[in-house]
């Protein structure tokens, strides 16, 4: 990577966002650029200027640096106009910058420097003794050669696999809920006795 090391006041200008990015202020992106502040935001302040112009050919809108801090792709691109861009006004310190993050990328390069530690979601463990789902899925197997519906067995996968993976246990409960509100429920014809008692009960005055 690089063996700069940034001071810790340049490294204070420095906000690391929720996402991993960063952004900077203008004071912050000067000291990085090794110019004074009031030089570059004079720089993006005036529309004519050269730098203002690298910065919307690049599709950066300077004007709100003032108000939503520059971020890295800005950042990268005043680096790389004080770098090569700037004429008389190009700094040592700019190439040397710029170099340092070029092959990692200016994310990664700052998030070293500023000891950021991505936060990785671990994934889910289980012990030796928890069966998996194709485990699941090979005792339901044999159901579906009985004279049971489908949909009934599969509801019943899901409620197992609900209570031995509690974290699947919310797509579970949702798959059972599409599953018993595509289940018609079959109308068995009425036996004789069954009609006959369904008479006798209709017959049936109720004060």
């Amino acid at each position: 990577m690089s063996n700069i090391t940034l001071p810790d006041e340049i490294l204070s200008e420095f906000t690391v966002n929720p996402d991993g990015s960063t952004t900077t202020s203008i004071r912050g992106a000067a000291r990085l650029a090794g110019v004074t502040p009031s030089s570059l935001s004079e720089g993006v302040r005036k529309i004519d200027s050269k730098l203002t112009q690298s910065l919307i050919n690049n599709g950066i809108d300077p004007v709100r640096f003032s108000t939503q801090g520059i971020n890295e792709i800005a950042l990268a691109s005043i680096l790389e106009y004080y770098a090569w861009e700037a004429g008389a006004r190009c700094t040592e310190q700019a190439r040397l910058i710029y170099r340092a993050f070029a092959s990692v990328g200016i994310r990664a390069w700052l998030q070293k420097q500023l000891n950021y530690q991505p936060y990785v979601t671990e994934p889910y463990q289980t012990d030796s003794n928890t069966p998996t789902i194709d485990e699941i899925n090979a005792v339901f197997a044999g159901l579906y050669k009985l004279n049971i519906q489908p949909e009934l067995i599969e509801s019943a996968k899901l409620t197992a696999i609900a209570k031995i993976i509690p974290s699947l246990s919310s797509a579970a409960e949702v798959g059972k809920q599409l599953l018993s509100s595509n289940m018609a429920v079959p109308e068995c014809p009425l036996s004789p006795n069954t009609a006959r008692l369904r008479e006798e009960w209709s017959s049936v005055r109720v004060n």
